[in-house]
């Protein structure tokens, strides 16, 4: 469907904006939590070289943070409501979506503290209730049958895609230090309250379950 495929376009192409406003030594950190990266040619060159590399090409332009505030301003709530809508449907296009969402929030959120507290907000009080623990990663079954069809290989393909970008966000929410953020993202929930549970939270129960 071309206009699925172009709205997910739309969406990978704000979280491209972002990269280009997230400060030097974040991105330098991003860098060195992969251990290898692709930095623009065509060798895959090791973490240091490509800090290295790093530091002379990224530059951070106020115009770029410009662009990121009219975002969070105007557009990121279009984003959770991508989720709200997206999260219960299975087809691939859909969970492709899903996690392209996921990752321009992660994206936005490496800009800066600020960004990160306005995207944890967000995801408390624009998800709906039960949206972050249905996205949130699980394991793929093993398959008993050798031979799987293509089309189930692709979907697990893209779910363990959506497990990458989901632990990714939650990793970034912890490493921004930040106690309000922390105080969002790894509360379990109180019904008594309404107090939805965290990112953080739903990904390890997801994981250790």
């Amino acid at each position: 469907n071309l206009s699925v495929k172009m709205h997910m376009l739309y969406i990978q192409a704000l979280g491209e904006i972002a990269t280009c406003a997230i400060p030097n030594a974040v991105a330098k950190q991003q860098v060195l939590k992969l251990g290898l990266n692709f930095c623009g040619n065509d060798n895959f060159l090791n973490s240091q070289q490509c800090t290295a590399n790093l530091e002379k090409q990224i530059q951070v332009k106020s115009s770029y943070h410009q662009l990121v505030s009219t975002i969070m301003k105007n557009i990121v709530s279009d984003l959770y409501t991508v989720l709200n809508n997206e999260f219960s449907n299975t087809g691939i296009q859909s969970q492709l979506i899903v996690e392209a969402v996921l990752t321009t929030l992660s994206q936005l959120s490496l800009t800066s503290v600020g960004a990160a507290r306005e995207v944890v907000r967000g995801l408390d009080s624009n998800v709906k209730d039960g949206v972050l623990g249905r996205i949130a990663p699980y394991k793929i079954k093993e398959k008993d049958n050798v031979t799987v069809e293509n089309k189930q290989l692709k979907r697990d393909n893209v779910e363990l895609m959506k497990f990458a970008a989901f632990l990714n966000l939650s990793s970034i929410f912890l490493e921004s230090d930040d106690t309000m953020i922390a105080s969002y993202v790894i509360s379990p929930g109180v019904k008594t309250t309404k107090t939805k549970p965290g990112i953080v939270y739903l990904t390890f129960r997801r994981v250790f379950d």
